[in-house]
């Protein structure tokens, strides 16, 4: 189905819309791989909402799609999912709505958390304080 619609959407007026549609059904079947715990499913599903996403040229869309495959990545990888929050903050753009920033804020703060945690644990790899991309 992927391949169909991208396919179909290489042009004409509704080109935006389709990506957008096909970025939200994307999301939501790696909402539900992540939930059956298909978790190389569910990446692969959040990354063609991304790049629906980007090819529709939607800032705010692609900052969300990045968003909610950053807080999927969370409970494996915390400093990824920081690094992928702040991707999100750089296409969000400069002027976003302000929900759109009160969202993306606390998800940060729940990723800073669960990144100092995780890397405070005994065991815990040792690593630089860095989420840039």
């Amino acid at each position: 189905m992927t391949r169909s619609v991208l396919a179909r959407s290489t042009g004409g007026s509704n080109q935006a819309e389709l990506l957008g549609s096909l970025a939200e059904a994307a999301r939501f079947a790696a909402w539900l791989h992540a939930d059956m715990a298909d978790a190389g499913t569910a990446r692969t599903y959040y990354r063609v909402a991304i790049d629906a996403t980007r090819r529709a040229e939607h800032g705010l869309l692609t900052a969300y799609m990045t968003r909610s495959l950053a807080q999927f990545e969370l409970d494996e990888d915390p400093l990824l999912g920081l690094r992928l929050l702040a991707r999100a903050r750089t296409v969000m753009g400069d002027r976003p709505p302000p929900a759109a920033r009160a969202w993306l804020a606390c998800v940060e703060a729940f990723a800073e958390v669960s990144y100092v945690l995780t890397s405070t644990l005994p065991g815990a790899p040792s690593s630089t304080r860095h989420f840039g991309p």
